[in-house]
């Protein structure tokens, strides 16, 4: 079975590579997309994206507030269909292992969380990832206004009832497609790319992409940066925080956590899984001892999302989670270390740095939008500074 899901994971992976590479160079998979990331419509294995499904998914993103200029910068059109992409592709591969979802299992979910969800494509920054995003569907008492979805849906996503319960079963596939591959399933960057080779041996590629990603742990921030991006940018933090605004209103608890990852594999067995365990509770000996949490998760953590930044997840809610994570970080007291628990992904130590209820205070909001923003600027600095040199280099004839 973990044979068969890996096959059907890398031949998803590949084909969305396969696609994206079509979708920037030309080709009959693509039609009328300009190089700015603005997209008429796209097509992936006989399913048309239209522009009009593309503007829905913007709206319950909330990218359609944002300033123009921002929108730019953090190419949230191109985040946006990405998304639609990865979707279409990941819930080809649920039905293909066995996955079934029905327009009325889809509606009922959504009545009963009063959340859709939504895909957005990968890189984006912090907080503008694939997740579930609350709707204004519920009454004063909690309960599902089903009125207020239609006009929701309507008005505010311009799309009928049946056009978003299509769109939330094709989300409903990605996501147990996501959480299927992500548990189950690893898949080597090499044998990834040796697959893609093989499969593109008569394509010549002439380009080099310098991506952020490989600079994440080579970038410097710092806070002292981090001030003067806020000073040069006031008036695009001023622009983004109140197109933000209402994501730092009335927000139910969270906590900003850091944490420390030694990933252990679903069927690992108890030998390794206690191994694994030993080294994480030396790694939390010494943290208790009064070593630095951040370069220690810099150093040993195995989530490569967040180690480069010290294993900053940034403020959670207890549902964007696993239950048995947030039962441990929900519990802490701020700056205080986590005993050692367990996850599906494997074992962590966790530290809660700040919590926040209710509404949060502009100059913090403005704070962590910044943050956000000087970093992903940051590593796009880093990235154009050494393609910018290693264009020099060729055309000096090194090769």
């Amino acid at each position: 079975m973990t044979k068969r899901l890996k096959t059907l994971a890398l031949v998803g992976i590949l084909g969305f590579i396969s696609f994206i590479f079509v979708l920037q160079f030309g080709g009959p998979q693509a039609e009328g997309c300009g190089a700015g990331g603005v997209q008429s419509t796209a097509r992936v294995y006989g399913h048309a994206i239209t522009q009009r499904e593309f503007k829905s998914a913007e709206r319950l993103a909330g990218f359609d507030r944002y300033p123009a200029q921002l929108v730019q910068q953090l190419r949230l059109k191109e985040l946006v269909l990405n998304g639609l992409i990865e979707r279409t592709l990941l819930s080809r591969v649920a039905r293909d292992v066995g996955f079934q979802v029905d327009e009325e299992e889809a509606m009922t979910r959504f009545a009963r969380e009063g959340k859709a969800f939504l895909s957005l494509g990968v890189g984006g920054p912090l907080g503008l990832q694939s997740r579930e995003v609350p709707l204004p569907v519920k009454d004063e008492q909690g309960k599902f206004d089903k009125d207020a979805a239609k006009r929701f849906i309507q008005f505010g996503l311009r799309r009928t009832v049946g056009e978003f319960a299509e769109s939330q079963v094709h989300e409903m596939l990605a996501h147990y497609a996501r959480q299927l591959v992500l548990s189950t399933v690893t898949v080597p960057e090499s044998e990834l790319w040796d697959a893609y080779v093989n499969k593109n041996e008569k394509v010549k590629v002439g380009y080099v992409k310098f991506s952020t990603d490989y600079f994440k742990d080579k970038a410097v921030f710092s806070q002292e940066g981090l001030e003067a991006w806020m000073k040069t940018n006031a008036s695009t933090l001023d622009e983004t925080y109140q197109a933000q605004k209402p994501n730092y209103t009335n927000l139910p608890e969270q906590v900003r956590v850091r944490h420390l990852l030694l990933s252990v594999a679903a069927d690992a067995d108890e030998k390794v899984r206690a191994s694994v365990r030993s080294k994480i509770e030396k790694l939390r000996q010494r943290l208790v001892a009064g070593e630095d949490f951040i370069q220690l998760a810099k150093q040993f953590s195995e989530d490569k999302d967040t180690a480069y930044q010290g294993g900053d997840l940034g403020f959670i809610a207890k549902d964007a989670r696993s239950e048995a994570f947030a039962k441990a970080v929900f519990a802490l007291e701020e700056n205080r270390i986590s005993e050692v628990f367990e996850t599906e992904q494997g074992y962590h130590i966790a530290r809660v740095e700040a919590k926040r209820q209710g509404d949060v205070p502009e100059k913090q909001a403005k704070r962590d939008i910044a943050e956000d923003l000087y970093r992903k600027e940051t590593l796009q600095s880093a990235a154009r500074k050494a393609a910018e040199q290693a264009l020099a280099e060729l055309n000096q004839g090194r090769p």
